[in-house]
């Protein structure tokens, strides 16, 4: 049986002490991943504003043009 050389050796210590830093100098940790938008509100940039505007008893609706606005009415524009 032929005994390893010094060369061997030294190698073998660097190879465990890289992998000993590498064990105590990483954490592990959790992130949260948000889920992807599904149905309307994946293609409505106002859906969490309309759904507010539902839940406080108020009426929402999407138009393309102002056309006839009541004088009494909340308009939000996006560009």
């Amino acid at each position: 049986m032929k005994r390893p050389s010094a060369l061997q050796i030294i190698v073998v210590g660097v190879v465990l002490f890289i992998v000993a830093y590498l064990v105590r100098s990483t954490e592990w940790g959790e992130i949260e991943v948000p889920t992807p938008l599904r149905g309307a509100a994946a293609t409505n940039p106002f859906y969490a504003a309309q759904k507010l505007v539902e839940t406080l008893g108020a009426t929402s609706e999407r138009r393309e043009s102002l056309g006839d606005t009541p004088s009494d009415a909340v308009v939000v524009l996006s560009t």
